[in-house]
């Protein structure tokens, strides 16, 4: 794994994935040059495991798209979105 990848997970108490966050290299790099303003968009129980998937997105230089991070959620709690 490379030193500028990022990730945060927590387990629900049976072993199973609650949540996790992730942004590379690339994505902390755009965030730090373009993170002015960020999007924060979610699609629900679209995947396999029925969890939320959550996109964090924003505009470079050129107003072309770039990630920012992503993450998976378990349920749709505020606590959740912390």
């Amino acid at each position: 794994m490379h030193s500028s990848f990022y990730f945060a997970y927590e387990l629900e108490t049976d072993g199973t994935l609650k949540h996790v966050f992730w942004a590379n290299g690339v994505a902390r790099l755009n965030y730090t040059l373009c993170g002015d303003v960020v999007s924060f968009d979610t699609t629900y129980d679209t995947n396999r495991y029925k969890m939320i998937f959550a996109l964090f997105t924003g505009m470079d230089n050129h107003r072309l798209c770039v990630t920012f991070g992503a993450a998976f959620l378990g349920d749709k709690k505020a606590e959740s979105f912390v």
